[in-house]
């Protein structure tokens, strides 16, 4: 089955429309145009912006938008399940120091500090 990003790409072929006359009737800038032809939707801004696009381009290619919004979701919802990672190894969390460790090194910092400023600062 034909994805919306091929079948933005044939209609506008099909018209003989340049991805420059596109931008300039849609007002949507020509690398969105590209990104949404590419199915590259990490190029556009928000999700949000990537269905209006949608909707603007397939109105203007002569597209039924709510096709072409659904065409949009199935393949998203597709590539979302194909680029999620399933791992049963359990996640090592690094250990934190004892509070008891933490409090003595401040302590030692603390005092080595006003030694410090004590003789020599003074």
């Amino acid at each position: 089955m034909e994805s919306i990003g091929e079948r933005l790409r044939a209609v506008r072929e099909d018209r003989k429309i340049t991805l420059q006359e596109a931008a300039a009737r849609t007002r949507i800038h020509e690398r969105y145009l590209e990104a949404l032809e590419d199915e590259r939707y990490g190029v556009l801004p928000a999700s949000t912006y990537v269905s209006a696009f949608l909707r603007t381009y397939a109105r203007f290619l002569g597209i039924d938008e709510d096709e072409a919004l659904s065409l949009y979701h199935r393949d998203k919802t597709e590539r979302d399940e194909d680029e999620t990672l399933w791992t049963d190894d359990p996640v090592e969390v690094p250990e934190t120091p004892p509070r008891k460790v933490v409090i003595a090194v401040s302590a030692v910092i603390v005092v080595v500090a006003a030694v410090v400023y004590y003789y020599v600062l003074r």
